[in-house]
C-alpha cells in the first residue's frame, strides 16, 4: 500500500493510517515536491541492505539497518533527531560556567499569525534578528540556541520561536505601558503585534529536554492533509534550528 508505506510509523490501533496519507501524497505531487524526495519518504522503514556484526562475550549478532527519511513530520525519524540534538549541544550547555548574572533561560516568541507560509517563515528570522541587535537585547542575551515551530492552516499559520538563552535576565514585565520592554521591541523589529513568555529552567538537561520537544512536527499542528503537504515543501531545504551570539557554529 503507497500510502502506508510513505508514513509506516503513523499507523492506528486497527493498522489504519491516522492520516489520509495518500491525499498528502497526491498534495505534494501537485506542489511539485521532487520525486527523489517522495521516493525516500516512501522507502523510510525498510532495509538499506546494510548489515553489521555485533560482537559480545555472551553472542554474535547480525544487525539491520533500515533506511530513514529524516522527515520532520515522521513520528520515528522526529525520534532519532531529537537524540542527535541532545547529544550535539547537552555536553556543550553543561559546560557552560553560569552564575546568578549569566544563566540559561527559555523563550518563546509569537508574532501574530501568518497569511503566507513561505513569507511568515522568512520574516519570523528576520525579525528576530533585528531584535536581537537592539541595545537593550545585546547588552543582556549573549548567545542563544532556536527552533522555528509552524502549526496551522492556509492562510491562518501560527509560526513562533522556542529558543535557550543564555545570559542575563531580559524585562518582560508590563508596567505603565500596556507592552513590556521586550515586546515594543519586537514589535519594531518585526512590525506586528506579538505575544512573548520568558520561563526559568531547573536544569541544563531539562531545558535541552524542553527545547526538543518543538524540533518534530506532528499531524495535530495542522488542520489538513493539504497544510502538511505545504508545510513540507515549505521547509524541505530550509534550516529551522540555529545558534547566535557566542554559541554560533559551536562545534
Amino acid at each position: 500500500n503507497f500510502a502506508l508505506k510513505m508514513f509506516p510509523h503513523s499507523l492506528g490501533s486497527e493498522g489504519a493510517p491516522l492520516l489520509g496519507n495518500s491525499a498528502i501524497t497526491s498534495h505534494l505531487e501537485e506542489l511539485g515536491y521532487p520525486t527523489l524526495s517522495l521516493k525516500s519518504m516512501i522507502r523510510c522503514g525498510e532495509s538499506s541492505g546494510f548489515k553489521a556484526i555485533k560482537n559480545c562475550l555472551c553472542a554474535t549478532e547480525i544487525i539491520s539497518f533500515n533506511y530513514h527519511c529524516n522527515l520532520r513530520t515522521c513520528q520515528n525519524c522526529s525520534k532519532t533527531r531529537k537524540r542527535r540534538i541532545r547529544a550535539k549541544y547537552l555536553p556543550f550547555l553543561e559546560e557552560l560556567r553560569q552564575d546568578r548574572t549569566n544563566f540559561l533561560y527559555f523563550l518563546t516568541i509569537s508574532p501574530q499569525n501568518y497569511e503566507n507560509l513561505d513569507y511568515g517563515l522568512k520574516h519570523i528570522k528576520k525579525s528576530l534578528s533585528k531584535f536581537l541587535r537592539h541595545k537593550y537585547i545585546k547588552e543582556r542575551i549573549k548567545a542563544g540556541l532556536y527552533v522555528v515551530e509552524t502549526k496551522g492552516t492556509e492562510g491562518n499559520w501560527n509560526i513562533h520561536i522556542h529558543a535557550i538563552i543564555f545570559g542575563r535576565w531580559i524585562d518582560n514585565k508590563v508596567r505603565t505601558a500596556k507592552d513590556s520592554k521586550i515586546v515594543r521591541l519586537f514589535k519594531q523589529s518585526s512590525g506586528r503585534e506579538v505575544n512573548i513568555h520568558i520561563k526559568k529552567q531547573n536544569s541544563t538537561g531539562f531545558t535541552l529536554n524542553y527545547m526538543c520537544k518543538y524540533i518534530s512536527t506532528n499531524k495535530d499542528d495542522f488542520e489538513t492533509e493539504k497544510d502538511i503537504a505545504k508545510y513540507i515543501v515549505a521547509t524541505r531545504k530550509m534550516r529551522l534550528i540555529h545558534t547566535f551570539g557566542d554559541f554560533y557554529d559551536i562545534k
